[in-house]
């Protein structure tokens, strides 16, 4: 049977991949609950062919009535919207609680009133605390978060962990490593080191590149949400799985793949060994989504920078997209 999947945050740039996905490889319906009244994005970055399967609600996650209205009809609720702050996280801490925490309270308390088969909440790897020693975090590592925006993602996830337990609201948290890819706005590390190259200018590696990511395309998160809404709901409601490669690489490597797509050497390379808080080493166990719905990463690293640096040198999200693309 056909279904109708509802999405919040569907501007942003995983948003935008998971629509484009879904659009591409099934006969779902779309409706995208979307604050702002401008939705040229969704003509510019989605095919003609399929825009007849989607919906644009306008409403806003902190306000119940326009909400409810998106939720109706929706067979399964995917809940990207999120605040990450600004440069300064400290300085924009209400806002990532209202969005964070208390959108996504509002949310599930939507889905008590009109139920639905999945709530598929997207979390962050980010709750999880830093991992020193050689092992990959899994799902039942200790939860530390070190930033007002990983605070808030872990408090949306207990709460939406409390109401599956008190309500039986079908809840199912993912939680994504560093997911890279297109339509990710410059001030995010992949697509500020490939834009500051292209344009030949250096780039600075803080902590001199030591720390360690686990690097994910974002249409390998686009393939595991597929798979979580195609699954039986008793494989995946009420669980936790974390969607990562298993491999870590550090950021100066990374740094280096770019430039070897542009043709460039270290020359363009500046080192710092100052940066603020962060976590220093990061990578992820995935073995539970692999054995629960046989999802695994379609692109290494290699390809998916060779893909992103592609995307880049055609595209400018701030330019080609403006004010319509969110962070």
């Amino acid at each position: 049977m056909k279904k109708t999947i509802l999405i919040t945050g569907g501007r942003g740039f995983i948003g935008i991949n998971i629509i484009r996905r879904l659009l591409a490889t099934s006969n779902y319906s779309i409706t995208v609950l979307e604050r702002s009244k401008n939705t040229d994005l969704y003509s510019l970055v989605i095919e003609k062919k399929y825009l007849s399967r989607i919906n644009i609600v306008n409403g806003d996650i902190l306000r119940p009535k326009t909400i409810e209205k998106a939720m109706r009809n929706a067979d399964i609720v995917i809940h990207a919207a999120a605040n990450i702050g600004t440069s300064n996280p400290l300085a924009s801490i209400n806002s990532m609680v209202k969005t964070n925490v208390i959108g996504t309270s509002i949310m599930l308390e939507s889905v008590r009133k009109y139920p639905v088969e999945k709530f598929i909440l997207l979390s962050s790897a980010g709750v999880y605390a830093d991992n020193k020693l050689a092992v990959t975090t899994d799902e039942h590592h200790e939860l530390n978060p070190i930033s007002p925006y990983t605070a808030s993602k872990l408090a949306g996830d207990y709460i939406a962990r409390s109401l599956y337990y008190s309500s039986n609201v079908p809840v199912i948290i993912l939680r994504p490593f560093n997911v890279y890819g297109p339509f990710q706005r410059t001030n995010q590390m992949i697509p500020l080191f490939i834009t500051k190259l292209i344009r030949r200018q250096k780039i600075t590696l803080n902590h001199s590149g030591s720390q360690t990511r686990d690097w994910v395309y974002v249409d390998d998160v686009a393939n595991a949400i597929s798979l979580i809404i195609k699954a039986s709901s008793k494989n995946v409601v009420g669980k936790i799985f974390n969607i990562s490669t298993g491999i870590e690489t550090s950021v100066s490597d990374v740094a280096r793949m770019i430039l070897k797509e542009l043709l460039l050497d270290d020359s363009y390379l500046a080192f710092s060994k100052y940066s603020q808080t962060e976590v220093l080493r990061s990578v992820g166990n995935s073995t539970y989504i692999q054995n629960t719905v046989g999802w695994k990463p379609a692109y290494s690293l290699k390809n998916g920078i060779k893909q992103t640096v592609s995307w880049y040198k055609n595209h400018s999200p701030e330019k080609n997209y403006g004010k319509t693309l969110a962070q």
